[in-house]
């Protein structure tokens, strides 16, 4: 009896010794992950929707992704330009899906540093990372690095556009930007990205379709899609529906609204009608008037 007693204290310990060593492991990739600059959270509520059918930009993206896919040259640049929550990020990636290879993610706080000289190795490292991964290297707020360089005040900030545009010149892999602030990239340095594409807030159909995707019903036709709705309002929403288990369209779509409220866009559009307040109206019980349009 004792020797079985003892016997499942071992097997016990061993587990828990098995579980414990798998937790240090664990914390400790995600530790190499933090000095490497690699993010280890999980993908945004929504990136799994992404479509790029469904993005609105100068350029035709499903094309492109084709195109680069099919190419066999990876020594390329692309910088995506425009507003926040319009899908540059999430482009970057599904492109690096359709390629076949995975991302090297690196945002501002990755790679700024307060020591000179410093910021422009971790620019430099981050290249060679991907290069040596065959990754795609992908630099989110890139107006931190690629500002005019007349503008820059110190020789370090003039150093640090230089020292991309020198990583711009010897690609090895796919290299994509992102910024929300295009005016105010250095010109000579935008001159040197292969390709650039300028992303914009959603059209009507594109909308109506997103909004069916993530809540599984047709935007209401009597309601007017938003003026200024981007792919990541979508996104935001659809994680607080799931959070709160909500369904009801008119919340969904005063929460839309808001997004935009939120980012000061003021080109959000007449709505036509006033969208309540409360969660338990419904499209049945709204006064006809303020359905009218505006």
């Amino acid at each position: 009896m004792h020797r079985q007693d003892s016997s499942k204290q071992s097997r016990r310990g061993d587990s828990s010794n098995a579980s414990g060593g798998r937790d240090v492991a664990k914390t400790a990739i995600h530790s190499v992950m933090r000095i490497l600059g690699q993010s280890c959270a999980p993908d945004s509520p929504g990136s799994s929707l992404y479509d790029p059918q469904l993005s609105r930009a100068d350029t035709n993206l499903a094309r492109l992704s084709e195109q680069l896919a099919n190419s066999p040259d990876r020594g390329w640049s692309l910088l995506l330009s425009g507003p926040s929550g319009t899908g540059k990020s999430a482009f970057a990636r599904h492109l690096a899906e359709v390629m076949g290879i995975e991302v090297e993610e690196r945002r501002c706080s990755d790679l700024m540093s307060p020591y000179v000289g410093e910021t422009e190795q971790n620019i430099a490292e981050a290249f060679a990372r991907a290069a040596e991964r065959g990754a795609m290297l992908l630099i989110d707020e890139a107006d931190s690095f690629l500002y005019r360089r007349e503008a820059g005040q110190r020789s370090w900030e003039v150093s640090q556009v230089n020292e991309m545009l020198v990583q711009l010149e010897h690609l090895r892999t796919p290299f994509v930007a992102t910024t929300n602030l295009a005016d105010k990239l250095d010109a000579a340095t935008q001159r040197r990205f292969t390709m650039r594409a300028t992303f914009r807030p959603m059209k009507t159909d594109q909308a109506r379709k997103l909004f069916q995707a993530h809540f599984g019903q047709v935007w209401p036709a009597e309601w007017p899609v938003h003026e200024g709705q981007t792919p990541g309002d979508f996104a935001v929403v659809a994680h607080r529906a799931r959070l709160l288990s909500e369904r009801e369209p008119t919340v969904l779509l005063r929460w839309l609204r808001e997004e935009i409220e939120a980012r000061g866009d003021q080109n959000c559009g007449a709505m036509g009608f006033h969208i309540p307040s409360t969660a338990a109206t419904t499209p049945t019980n709204i006064d006809k008037q303020n359905l009218r349009a505006a």
